[in-house]
């Protein structure tokens, strides 16, 4: 029997190469696949990027990643080398074996791949298009307002042309005003909105009917509907859509949108009193028509927090609900549901626009970015990023997609100079590849390395990392930490790490620093004896120091309370930052305290000046300065060799080169502040002044997620440790080239 069930085995396997390679062979390989596979530079995560990694090795690369094998970032080499050692299931390895077939392109493409590698520009592929270019950006002037006035959403009536809908922060009225055809700029001052003789309040979505008046959705209270038709530089006044049906209430509508026959679909941000949501039809009179509805959460079946809402050419309906896209056919069946791939940061809701293709494009208001999703739920591209310049976004407002296929996308923003701007950008379908980010062509190497907390750089150049996680077994969770190094192939060697509760073993290890000596010093806040634990080069211990004290001894001098980060300084002490000492702490190598830069304030004062708010982390210049993020405060601060306050690095704004979150610092040799806050690593001069900004928000590389931790080689590159704060994506370390 045995006998049999081994070829049987056998036989499924072979069945299931020759259904993978023929699969293979009947899917055409995009330019960029052949290229980076003629280059020996072909991964798995790129097969996924194209949609042409199977479900089936998703999961395995999940399970591998359990054993600490990333195999969305091995190539065929290093996965031929996982089947060679033989060290895995025999499942894992039948998988691995499969994989190995579909990393080997078409027959047909094979041989025009000489061709696509012999391209004199990688950026520039021609034919495809996939990519967008600005071709036109207008700053709206609006005369005559006293007050400034926030734009809302973007609109276009049935003779095609453009106004934009308004409310004002100072009044919250409404106003629409309506662009010039050839300039863009607004005919004059917006029409108000108002019903019975009073302005309307807070209005978030607007559509045009076919006659030209203007539906807009109200916040409405009890009875009243939610819907209100205006008709905008004319006499004729407002008029109410009353419900009518089975159905006459819609509290709170957010959204709404119109079908080809004038029926009206409204949105509710929130679910009625039997816990229920979705999408309320009515009549163009107000009578109830349907309801697509799903209890609360976030199931397929179900429905958590509706923004937006936009109904395609075809009649298709797309409802945006908690970080997703829901499809609906015109009859509300759920088709599929569009949301972020694991390697990206996951949509937060915003505006949509569906093109003649049934592509959707997504508003991403709060990272300032536009994701293109085709109708299957495929990422074909992200536009944009966060910022002020052409083909940058700020707030995104709304965005909308002309007959043409041309983006127009509506944001606004508080530049440089503390100026109001609202901006009006239209972007073309191109054949050029936008260029590279700073961060892009600084980067190395990405490693993924689970449960990564800390990362540090011994005075050889050699990257080391903590990592700590927990594991479950029968006999409950079991913590596991690891000191590990990284070698000359680009891989993660465990050298020492023991979880526990005695003196010599770590519990819950926060930050690890190499020194001169190659000695580590590992900054333990568990309860596994003093905070403190230095080991030597092999990893052995040789002591523990160091006193976490109470609250009542947080004014103690050299008694830690909660410390995060270790460094050493270049004089060979140690600098530990204590969020909850308001500042770091100077030691000895044997432990002994010396002085702390860097104190709290009094209750109730608000002075800034050597009282920095929770700070997270502080380096050491060989001067003996210590420049310290103020995460709180959103500024750095400067001390000196001694710990006696210098001065503040002060710059406003997060997103335009300035100061917000800082989290984590560093200075490289020529004086460079390297800081991380939000999705971005900023680089500043001594005086304060922008040097670059590095990353965009996004999981690929040199993009950051939320960048925790950054540390210099003695080359001026840099590595930073990048954590997701959604998904269970283990956390990222990048390397980058030095600064230009």
């Amino acid at each position: 029997m045995s006998a049999i069930r081994g070829l049987m085995l056998l036989l499924l396997l072979w069945l299931s190469v020759m259904s993978v390679a023929s699969g293979a062979a009947s899917v055409s390989w995009p330019d960029e696949l052949l290229s980076l596979e003629q280059q020996d530079r072909l991964t798995v995560r790129a097969l996924a990027a194209y949609g042409l990694l199977p479900d089936r090795h998703r999961s395995l690369a999940m399970e591998l990643r359990g054993q600490g094998l990333d195999l969305l970032a091995a190539d065929r080499r290093r996965i031929q080398g996982w089947i060679d050692e033989a060290a895995l299931s025999s499942a894992q390895l039948d998988g691995l074996k499969t994989l190995l077939v579909l990393m080997s392109p078409p027959a047909e493409d094979t041989r025009a791949a000489n061709t696509v590698a012999a391209k004199a520009d990688p950026a520039v592929v021609t034919g495809a298009g996939p990519w967008y270019e600005v071709i036109r950006t207008v700053d709206l002037k609006l005369p005559d307002q006293e007050t400034r006035m926030e734009a809302s959403r973007l609109l276009r009536d049935p003779q095609g042309r453009w106004h934009v809908l308004f409310k004002s922060d100072r009044h919250s009225e409404a106003a629409i005003a309506r662009l010039d055809a050839e300039t863009l700029q607004p005919e004059g001052s917006p029409w108000p909105l108002t019903h019975e003789g009073r302005p309307l309040g807070y209005v978030h979505n607007g559509i045009f009917d076919e006659e030209g008046a203007l539906i807009v959705s109200r916040m409405a209270m009890g009875d009243a509907s939610p819907l209100v038709k205006v008709f905008p530089g004319t006499e004729r006044p407002s008029e109410v859509i009353a419900f009518s049906g089975e159905i006459t209430q819609v509290g709170g509508a957010f959204d709404l949108d119109l079908d080809h026959e004038g029926n009206i679909y409204v949105v509710e941000a929130a679910s009625d009193f039997s816990g229920v949501k979705g999408v309320k039809k009515f009549a163009p009179d107000g009578r109830f028509l349907a309801f697509f509805s799903g209890p609360n959460g976030r199931e397929a079946h179900q429905y958590g927090r509706i923004r937006d809402m936009r109904i395609a050419a075809d009649g298709i309906i797309h409802v945006g609900d908690t970080h997703r896209v829901k499809r609906l056919s015109a009859e509300g069946e759920l088709l599929n549901i569009l949301a972020s791939p694991a390697d990206e940061m996951a949509w937060r809701g915003g505006s949509m626009a569906v093109d003649g293709r049934g592509h959707v494009f997504l508003a991403d208001t709060a990272h300032g970015r536009i994701l293109q999703f085709s109708p299957e739920g495929q990422l074909l591209n992200v536009i944009g990023r966060q910022g002020t310049d052409t083909g940058e976004f700020m707030f995104l407002r709304d965005l909308q997609v002309d007959d043409a296929g041309r983006l127009h996308v509506l944001d606004e923003m508080i530049d440089a100079d503390r100026k109001h701007r609202i901006r009006l950008q239209i972007l073309a379908s191109s054949d050029r590849a936008p260029k590279p980010m700073l961060s892009e062509q600084l980067h190395l190497a990405t490693w993924e390395l689970r449960g990564a907390r800390d990362i540090a750089v011994g005075p050889d150049g050699t990257l080391w990392a903590l990592a700590r996680w927990e594991e479950k077994t029968d006999d409950g969770a079991v913590g596991v930490v690891r000191i590990l190094r990284l070698n000359r192939d680009g891989e993660w060697v465990p050298h020492f790490g023991q979880w526990g509760t005695t003196p010599e073993a770590l519990s819950a290890p926060e930050s690890l620093a190499v020194g001169p000596g190659g000695e580590f010093y590992v900054l333990d806040a568990g309860e596994s004896g003093p905070p403190v634990k230095v080991f030597d080069a092999e990893g052995r211990f040789l002591r523990g120091w160091g006193t976490i004290g109470t609250y009542e001894q947080r004014a103690e001098p050299g008694v830690l309370r909660s410390p995060r980060k270790i460094r050493v300084a270049p004089d060979g002490t140690l600098l530990i930052t204590d969020p909850m000492k308001f500042g770091v702490l100077r030691f000895d190598t044997q432990g002994n305290f010396l002085h702390q830069a860097g104190r709290e304030r009094e209750r109730y004062s608000n002075e800034m000046e050597g009282f920095p708010q929770y700070p997270e982390d502080a380096f050491a210049v060989a001067d003996g300065r210590i420049f310290m993020p103020d995460k709180n405060n959103g500024l750095i601060q400067v001390f000196d060799a001694d710990g006696d306050f210098l001065r503040l690095i002060r710059r406003e704004g997060g997103y335009l080169g300035g100061l917000s979150i800082p989290k984590a610092l560093v200075v490289d040799s020529r004086g460079y502040i390297l800081v991380t806050e939000g999705h971005h690593v900023q680089a500043f001069h001594g005086d304060g002044s922008l040097h670059v900004r590095l990353g965009a928000p996004g999981g690929r590389d040199g993009h950051f997620d939320d960048p925790v931790r950054i540390e210099m080689a003695p080359d001026d590159s840099f590595y930073v440790l990048d954590t997701f704060l959604i998904g269970d994506r283990a956390p990222r370390i990048q390397h980058f080239r030095a600064l230009p």
